[in-house]
């Protein structure tokens, strides 16, 4: 069996990578509200600051269904 999925909305672990340039680069695994996972990264000078960088971008990052908020007299299509 595998693990649980990631909840939509919410990141799993975040790894860092040293650059050539001497930075540091954040990346995660995010869980956006079309139910699909994509990657996030950002950079920075030391692994705190690229956290800092990637929890940021995270908490900015946009409805990517474009359909709405559903509220109860939401309609929906279909058939019977």
């Amino acid at each position: 069996m595998g693990r649980p999925r990631t909840p939509v909305g919410t990141f799993g672990d975040i790894w860092f990578a040293d650059l050539d340039n001497g930075s540091v680069e954040a990346r995660t695994w995010y869980r956006d509200d079309d139910g699909k996972s994509r990657q996030v990264r950002a950079v920075g000078p030391s692994e705190t600051a690229a956290k800092i960088a990637l929890k940021a971008a995270i908490a900015v990052r946009g409805s990517r269904s474009g359909l709405g908020e559903l509220t109860r007299n939401s309609s929906f299509p279909g058939g019977a």
